[in-house]
């Protein structure tokens, strides 16, 4: 079974650079509110196309883990031809573990 991450967003300051500052322009949430919003439908579109493929997913706190019952080296081509790029070091083989 091969798992991988989707990060749905990270904490916003870094992206928004308004921590500490008093009086920012509101326009700097607009803009980042924009932002989140294209990520996010993208986000979408690639699970459409995983469900499509036979991939399982659930939701996290800051993510969405996903996964197949395939090998590595499947999961990669698989991947690849869906146009889903994913970190080769977020791909992650797990064993299965059997009940006895």
């Amino acid at each position: 079974m091969v798992e991988f991450s989707l990060m749905l967003y990270y904490k916003p300051g870094p992206d928004m650079d308004i921590e500490g500052k008093e009086n920012f322009a509101p326009q700097i949430l607009r803009e980042h509110g924009k932002s989140l919003q294209e990520d996010l439908a993208a986000i979408a579109d690639q699970l459409e196309k995983l469900k499509k493929a036979g991939w399982s997913y659930s939701g996290g706190l800051y993510d969405v883990m996903c996964s197949k019952d395939i090998s590595i080296e499947e999961a990669k081509k698989e991947l690849k031809e869906l146009g889903i790029d994913v970190d080769e070091d977020n791909l992650m083989e797990m064993e299965e573990e059997f009940e006895e």
